[in-house]
């Protein structure tokens, strides 16, 4: 068994549409490249089960969230890793399987359209040697997008929000912390960001942040999921001892709970229902 992680990449670029279809580029893989056309009607069916995944999110619908998540899954992976770009990557993943090594998928995704698809959720019904699977959370692949877009000098620029959470947990049976503090120099951060000259500005997203105060597990999972924080900077305790380390955060009555490791990963990955 190997003592590090071997990676594979295998990357993807969706372009601006051209002639109502969507350009997608296998750009480098093991096996080399590809390309196929996406058209506007297949965009727009993602999209709708897209917009109908949100809607079962703000509902808190468990059925339909466990549905529409499979089924925009399936759609994403079938639209965008088909014919050519199919072939290579079964090839990648016998190869990297072979290899002991990891595929890793990487998206880049041009068209603001395109972004705010759910495209984590790719799964994968029949992928060679591994049975069914979301790429995202793989025993051989994992699954990343690069978020930002660069806009050439000539366009105007256009602003995309990176949304943060901050959660100060400060229950009464630990120090006080100073959370206000470390909120003001973000705060100041965000203010000399916005003074940069323009040209840096194309290349980063506007900044949202959001404060959770009143850090119980259930408060931090009804914001995860009404926010949706592309970032969670934690202001707090940490236990490290004992068979279940983990944050601290805080109980109904404002003293100490533990969120072990497993506990925030289910919250960071979203329902298991939809990921499992």
């Amino acid at each position: 068994m190997p003592m590090f992680l071997l990676f594979r990449d295998f990357i993807l670029k969706v372009g601006e549409r051209v002639n109502n279809c969507y350009p997608v580029w296998l750009v480098d893989s093991p096996w080399g490249e590809a390309e196929i056309m996406v058209s506007e009607e297949e965009f727009a069916k993602l999209q709708g089960l897209n917009n109908a995944l949100e809607t079962a999110y703000v509902h808190r619908d468990e059925r339909a969230i466990r549905v529409l998540g499979r089924r925009l899954g399936i759609g994403l992976f079938d639209t965008l890793i088909r014919e050519g770009i199919r072939r290579r990557y079964d090839k990648s993943l016998g190869s990297a399987h072979q290899e002991e090594a990891i595929l890793r998928i990487l998206l880049r995704v041009t068209p603001h359209e395109w972004a705010d698809l759910l495209l984590e959720s790719m799964y994968d019904c029949d992928p060679p040697h591994l049975g069914d699977q979301f790429l995202c959370r793989g025993r051989k692949t994992v699954l990343s997008r690069y978020p930002i877009k660069a806009q050439p000098d000539n366009e105007p620029v256009q602003y995309r929000e990176f949304r943060v959470l901050v959660v100060v947990s400060s229950p009464l049976d630990k120090p006080l912390l100073i959370g206000p503090s470390e909120g003001d120099r973000l705060r100041q951060t965000i203010r000399e960001r916005a003074e940069l000259p323009l040209r840096f500005l194309r290349l980063s997203p506007s900044v949202k942040i959001e404060f959770l105060r009143c850090a119980t597990y259930s408060n931090l999972e009804t914001k995860m999921r009404s926010f949706h924080p592309h970032a969670v900077h934690f202001i707090g305790h940490a236990e490290c001892a004992g068979e279940n380390p983990g944050l601290v955060l805080e109980d109904d009555e404002g003293c100490s709970d533990v969120a072990s490791g497993e506990r925030l990963l289910r919250l960071f990955r979203g329902p298991e229902e939809i990921l499992s």
